[in-house]
């Protein structure tokens, strides 16, 4: 966050600064700050270009000011990539209503905007940005799809969402196959990919060796899972509800629906 604060302050008629440490104060839990932000940007975003207003919008909501991102989120967009994004974000408002049966539809249809290949593992620059959109959609609409119909079904989009270069998003994604692997009684898999995790992240290791021996023995599953749940939400406060639910699926919570029942 100091160096999105200094970036700022060097160059405070750049939008992408003022919008990079808008990220930061959200992620590090500091809304009000991020509120403040945001309030003198929105005022002069009337001629950015779509995507920028979307990056706005997205802030907005996560700060907890809702009404401005509304504006942006309602136009319609001729562009087939800002329209992405602009679903991506708006799946937001969704998700925090606990309303995991629409997000993952309007998730669903994000994906489909996009070009084919922005799996691959290397894409020109110029679509970076957009590829690890694409990986956040995946994460996200996994998540609702464990809510909604069980492990098997997260397991896909939570496979594409693994192979971000964004630390939470990885991260979280790692977590949910891991559950996934303990749900179907693999759990030396399930232990073996946390270990991979924590030698990548050691900010992360601590807990999940306690998440691994839960996972292994079935005691204290719940506790280790919010302990691992807790400290993956420490490096990205405005995820608290995914991170949650990733705590619900290592600790083994069934899902909201009938697995095997499809929308798909």
């Amino acid at each position: 966050m100091s160096y999105a604060r200094t970036a700022a302050r060097l160059d405070p008629d750049d939008e992408r600064t003022s919008l990079l440490l808008t990220r930061a104060l959200v992620a590090s839990g500091d809304r009000t700050g991020a509120r403040a932000t945001l309030k003198a940007l929105d005022g002069t975003s009337a001629g950015w270009s779509d995507g920028l207003r979307i990056e706005l919008a997205r802030w907005q909501l996560l700060a907890g000011d809702p009404a401005p991102a509304r504006r942006v989120l309602e136009r319609t967009l001729p562009e087939v990539v800002a329209q992405m994004l602009q679903d991506s974000v708006r799946a937001n408002i969704l998700l925090a209503r606990d309303d995991w049966e629409k997000a993952e539809a309007l998730l669903r249809a994000s994906e489909r905007k996009v070009p084919k290949g922005l799996d691959e593992g290397r894409v020109d620059v110029a679509w970076r940005n957009v590829q690890r959109e694409l990986r956040w959609v995946r994460l996200r609409r996994a998540l609702a799809l464990w809510r909604l119909e069980g492990p098997a079904a997260a397991v896909p989009e939570a496979a594409k969402a693994e192979v971000s270069d964004e630390a939470y998003v990885h991260a979280a994604a790692v977590l949910l196959l891991a559950a996934c692997d303990a749900a179907d009684d693999r759990r030396d898999d399930a232990a073996a990919r946390l270990g991979v995790l924590a030698g990548r992240d050691p900010r992360l290791a601590a807990v999940l060796g306690k998440m691994s021996a839960a996972l292994r023995s079935g005691e204290d599953r719940v506790a280790a899972a919010r302990s691992t749940a807790d400290a993956l939400a420490a490096q990205d406060r405005s995820a608290d509800l995914l991170s949650a639910a990733v705590a619900d699926a290592l600790g083994g919570a069934p899902a909201t629906r009938a697995s095997g029942t499809s929308r798909r």
